[in-house]
């Protein structure tokens, strides 16, 4: 069990106020202390200067636990959550006999999720191994790096986090970091795949003329959690299809591969053109279950359709022999 805490850091419930609210970096000269502050993370915590303060309010507990932890790897500090609920949350210092805390909570759904209690200062200095720094708080840190740099190496991830933080970071949790937020990125498999109708339609919607056939599989015994399975994807884009009309030789490759990756299964058909300078030019591709003649006539009848070829064969055949006659 816990200690008792002393009465000055006793939990206290949210009380009903008409007090109004302001923000922290409102315009107001008012210096009344029971106003309450709406904590602004867009803001606050870029100040190396921002400290909590009473009343000060957060959107709901998770808001408020990340805060803190953000604040805490920016003031050097190792904390650790005694409480971490709905309706209340309270952190102190890892250290022994570091005598800071901070305690929030909420009374009832109607009422702000907001500080009543912060304990003195922390009475020691830095603390170079910070658990708080783990690898999941960097992914989430960091998203929005790894999002527009997604070749960040891990080892020089590792290095500005021990520059930037002066804390000790293994290569394994840097790892850990930047695959986790490279998941929080890119979504799980099943986020993916809710994803296609829009990808298709987007791609229809930017460069109209773009064939985009989504084929399900429709026999019920095959539906995974009430949802059809996907079997068939085919793509070809309106720029491509009018530059092998327009500008390439009348030679068409195809190629199929298998897929790696999370999927089990699956091969990816491919057709190719040559343009002007003998280079190889895509022009559709199409993922489908397997390598079959089934599906090889399906990704080649959509190609036909696309490219118009057997327009042009018989277009050609009939000059032919009217050049005969």
């Amino acid at each position: 069990m816990l200690p008792e805490l002393p009465s000055h850091t006793q939990e206290k419930d949210c009380i009903i106020s008409d007090d109004e609210l302001m923000s922290l970096h409102g315009d107001s000269d008012d210096d009344n202390p029971k106003r309450s502050i709406i904590f602004n993370p867009g803001k606050d915590l870029e100040d190396p200067t921002f400290e909590f303060l009473i009343n000060m309010i957060f959107s709901n507990s998770k808001e408020f636990k990340w805060d803190v932890e953000v604040h805490a790897v920016m003031k050097k500090k190792d904390i650790k959550f005694l409480k971490n609920e709905t309706q209340r949350s309270r952190a102190i210092c890892k250290v022994p006999n570091c005598k800071w805390f901070i305690f929030a909570s909420k009374a009832n759904q109607d009422e702000p999720f907001q500080i009543k209690t912060i304990g003195p200062d922390h009475e020691y200095g830095n603390q170079r191994d910070n658990k708080t720094i783990d690898s999941g708080f960097l992914a989430k840190k960091y998203i929005e790096d790894f999002r527009i740099n997604p070749s960040w190496g891990v080892k020089e991830f590792q290095a500005h986090i021990m520059r930037t933080h002066k804390c000790t970071l293994s290569r394994y949790q840097s790892y850990r970091a930047k695959k986790k937020a490279t998941k929080l990125i890119t979504g799980t498999k099943e986020e993916q795949f809710n994803m296609l109708w829009d990808y298709c339609a987007e791609l229809r919607r930017s460069n109209s003329g773009t064939t985009c056939i989504l084929k399900m599989d429709d026999n019920p015994t095959m539906m995974v959690r009430g949802k059809k399975r996907f079997l068939r994807l085919y793509i070809c884009h309106a720029a491509t299809k009018q530059g092998f009309l327009a500008g390439c030789r009348p030679i068409i490759g195809v190629d199929g591969c298998h897929l790696k990756g999370h999927q089990k299964g699956g091969q990816l058909l491919t057709s190719v053109g040559v343009d002007g300078n003998n280079n190889m030019y895509p022009v559709a591709f199409a993922v489908v279950e397997g390598e079959l003649k089934e599906t090889w006539h399906w990704f080649l009848t959509l190609l036909d359709e696309d490219l118009r070829i057997s327009q042009i064969l018989v277009r050609g055949l009939l000059f032919q022999i009217s050049k005969r006659v």
